[in-house]
């Protein structure tokens, strides 16, 4: 799964085939990877419960990178903490919310983007 530019300056997420990326199809790389060089979007990137560090060094690069916005679940609503912690380890989380509060977060930062 991955973020391409389409006709008239939209964007659209297209799924794919291509072989699997650290065991996994969809993979949370593949889809970071593919923003990278989307720097005319306003990108907020957000990484949810998971085992192991899938995303967290490619949420590290978009974060150097001036992304909008980092958010990681707090380790009170992860069902495995993994995902979440190696990035915040990395140093490249704006916000570490339990659940139930990326949403209005994110909402939050979008409007505020949108806004000023």
């Amino acid at each position: 799964m991955n973020v391409v530019s389409g006709p008239a300056g939209s964007y659209r997420v297209h799924l794919t085939k291509t072989e699997l990326r650290n065991g996994h199809r969809p993979s949370v790389d593949v889809l970071y990877e593919s923003l990278l060089p989307l720097q005319a979007l306003k990108r907020h990137i957000v990484l949810l419960t998971g085992m192991g560090s899938d995303g967290a060094k490619v949420m590290k690069r978009l974060y150097d990178a001036g992304v909008t916005s980092t958010i990681a679940e707090s380790e009170e609503t992860c069902v495995v903490f993994g995902m979440p912690r190696s990035a915040i380890e990395l140093k490249c989380v704006s916000h570490v919310l339990p659940l139930y509060e990326i949403g209005p977060k994110l909402v939050q930062e979008v409007a505020k983007k949108v806004n000023n």
